[in-house]
């Protein structure tokens, strides 16, 4: 099986009724190996992540904004997932939710790197919509 496949089982497993027949993956967002072996992003030539280090990057982020247990985090956009799983890590029995304004960058982020541990957590809720004005207050 693939990456994506299996990345997107565990989805489907949590969002059955996610529908993405008729949606293609962002054809903009390349994927190369960071410095450190890792996967890094780029779309339209813009980082998504650290072209050295996502893991330490990601990791860097959680420590300094987390210090303390918290209830809830709210997450605005997946990238490639490093900052959920440096949470997850980090409060494993905090309930996380991320919001995925765009459909088919998160479908090709699925292609990039196995994340089928962490997408399986218990406390992570995705809130997936493809149409941005939904996501206006």
């Amino acid at each position: 099986m693939s990456i994506f496949t299996n990345n997107i089982s565990v989805i489907r497993k949590k969002l059955p009724e996610l529908k993405i027949n008729d949606i293609n993956p962002e054809n903009n967002l390349t994927f190369f190996d960071s410095k450190s072996g890792n996967i890094s992003a780029k779309l339209k030539g813009i980082f998504v992540h650290s072209k050295f280090d996502p893991v330490k990057e990601a990791n860097n982020i959680i420590e300094k904004e987390f210090k303390s247990k918290i209830k809830l985090c709210i997450f605005c956009g997946f990238g490639l997932g490093y900052h959920i799983q440096c949470f997850l890590n980090k409060l494993p029995d905090t309930n996380a939710i991320v919001i995925i304004p765009d459909l088919p960058f998160f479908l090709k982020a699925l292609e990039s790197r196995d994340m089928t541990v962490f997408l399986s957590s218990q406390n992570l809720f995705f809130f997936i919509d493809n149409n941005p004005d939904n996501f206006l207050l």
